[in-house]
């Protein structure tokens, strides 16, 4: 139900990848303090997370291959994130539905 901290501030290729998949009571995810990240870094992070409802990042950019990081969780939540990054929404991005606002606030 809880994640531990993941201070890393940048991210090799598939380090986070599948890290929290399926963990159904997790609702906060724990800060991406990464302000970059390789390929694939963060695929399928928190797929199947259902009750996800919390995410917070630092980096400034989408990876190309991001597949799924926040697939299939919560219907609503809040996606707190960079001014500099891009506001995309779906699996690959910030889940649809949910509210985002800036990280610096």
């Amino acid at each position: 139900t809880t994640a531990p901290e993941l201070p890393a501030t940048t991210l090799a290729p598939y380090c986070y990848a599948y890290m929290f998949s399926y963990c159904s009571n997790l609702e906060k995810a724990p800060f991406i303090a990464a302000e970059t990240t390789a390929s694939a870094a963060l695929i399928n992070m928190f797929s199947y997370c259902s009750k996800l409802n919390d995410v917070r990042v630092m980096f400034t950019s989408w990876n190309d291959d991001m597949s799924g990081w926040c697939g299939y969780v919560s219907s609503t939540g809040t996606f707190y994130k960079p001014d500099e990054l891009p506001e995309e929404f779906g699996s690959s991005r910030i889940p649809e539905g949910w509210t985002v606002k800036s990280i610096n606030e």
